[in-house]
């Protein structure tokens, strides 16, 4: 009869109420009862209970409806008091509730408060918990580090975090892992799963089969000249239809090759990328510039595989990942490319290399310089210069003062061993000269670039 009878804040006012007050609570009812009415039939509607205040010593019932007809008809209706032996009636149902509510009602209140307590004091203990041990992790760091980024930026991160992709080179590394000095940049070793590795360097296209895609019509090469199969080579093959009826027959590369390139010339590994290093360094770097040219956030500009466009208005970034070599040494040392920064228009690089076990040859290490005058400091050859300079010594050279550069770190060429830095002109870096080999030089170079017309 009282279930549907709201009773929290008759519960709420009588535990304010002394006890020996309960009992004799005389009850007053605005309600028309006719003499044929059962006076407790008000009890199975929608009842709200108003407590009056305490000296006036009355409980008033209004019966609510959900109707404006009715809702008119209550306010037409005249009240009159209930008799004395309703009351009776009414005081014999309510009294063993009104004089158990003072402790039911603080009973409650107990165990309703001490849940948000607890969970406070918990929240509380995670908090100090979490700076002590970030301000231990924090302590450790060498410096150059990342710093840590605000909470408005790790809330939004949070809520971008996704599974980690089984292709990405990026699954292993960590935020800790970034290097600010000289520039952005971070290292992982053995940065593929062991099995995917091994699956990828067993299906790894032949130097001379990579020759004949990207430069078709040459029957041969100078030594050590780098070789690409760009992303959109492989994907365009692969989405072909001539290649869908044969697949096995035309495909350029695996499918665990197909699935490597297609991941990593994706906006997914894109915005990967962003999280790691942080959009803060970006922007720095990049962001600022390109968000008011092109009046959108860095994270949020369209992006498309570099030099797979059909459109007339292109993607702001050209994505790409390039299985390429470094042809083989045939004697001596030999250098690809001496001191220099990439292009203005790229974002950011990133090499994996695929040393191949039985390689016996000597250097192509990643070399990282800091040029000492200042980042953009340091004096450039001229095109002429650099032309003349490279017939002269073998490998392109693009500054004139090697003593303005320190030498600040070098990763080695390695199996599954992964370098990726933000390009910038204070982005300084080389590859050390390599012995002779019959063994190419096997890298995946995977980048991110400003669109520009020579991509068109």
């Amino acid at each position: 009869m009282f279930a549907s009878t709201p009773r929290a804040p008759l519960l709420l006012y009588l535990s304010l109420l002394p006890f020996d007050f309960i009992i004799p609570l005389p009850v007053v009812a605005e309600k028309k009862l006719s003499r044929q009415r059962d006076p407790f039939s008000f009890l199975s509607f929608s009842t709200s209970i108003k407590l009056a205040c305490p000296h006036k010593n009355k409980i008033t019932l209004i019966k609510s409806t959900n109707t404006q007809r009715k809702r008119k008809r209550m306010r037409e209706r005249k009240t009159e008091p209930l008799t004395e032996r309703d009351k009776e009636r009414i005081m014999n149902v309510v009294s063993p509730f009104l004089s158990c509510g003072s402790f039911f009602a603080i009973l409650v209140f107990l165990v309703l408060f001490s849940l948000p307590s607890s969970a406070l004091r918990a929240q509380s203990s995670f908090s100090l918990t979490s700076s002590s041990s970030s301000t231990s992790t924090s302590s450790s760091l060498d410096e150059g580090e990342l710093p840590v980024e605000n909470d408005d930026y790790i809330a939004t991160t949070r809520r971008r975090r996704r599974r980690k992709n089984y292709y990405s080179v990026l699954q292993n590394a960590q935020k800790s892992d970034v290097r600010l000095h000289p520039y952005p940049h971070v290292v992982v070793e053995n940065c593929l799963p062991e099995e995917l590795y091994l699956e990828l360097e067993r299906d790894y296209p032949s130097y001379k089969d990579i020759l004949k895609v990207a430069k078709p019509g040459r029957s041969s090469i100078a030594p050590n000249t780098r070789v690409d199969l760009r992303a959109s080579m492989v994907l365009s093959s692969s989405q072909s239809k001539k290649s869908k009826k044969n697949s096995n027959n035309n495909r350029l590369v695996s499918k665990s090759w197909e699935e490597f390139v297609k991941y990593h010339s994706s906006r997914e590994f894109y915005e990967e990328v962003i999280d790691l290093f942080g959009e803060e360094v970006f922007r720095k770097y990049h962001g600022q510039s390109m968000e008011e040219k092109y009046g959108t956030k860095l994270r949020e500009m369209e992006t498309e595989v570099r030099l797979m466009s059909r459109k007339k208005n292109p993607a702001p970034v050209t994505l790409d990942a390039q299985i390429g070599v470094n042809t083989p040494v045939v004697k001596g040392q030999s250098r690809v490319r001496g001191l220099h920064v990439d292009n203005p228009h790229e974002l950011y690089a990133g090499l994996l290399y695929f040393r191949d076990e039985n390689d016996p040859a000597t250097g192509g290490n990643l070399e990282i310089y800091e040029c000492l005058n200042g980042a953009g400091k340091c004096e450039e050859y001229s095109e002429a210069e650099r032309l003349k300079h490279r017939k002269r010594v073998g490998w392109d050279v693009q500054f004139k003062n090697l003593g303005d550069f320190k030498l600040v770190g070098e990763v080695p060429y390695e199996k599954n061993m992964f370098a990726m830095f933000i390009n910038s002109n204070s982005s300084y870096h080389a590859v050390t000269p390599r012995s002779a080999s019959a063994y190419p030089r096997r890298l995946i170079n995977i980048a991110a670039n400003e669109y520009y017309k020579k991509d068109n």
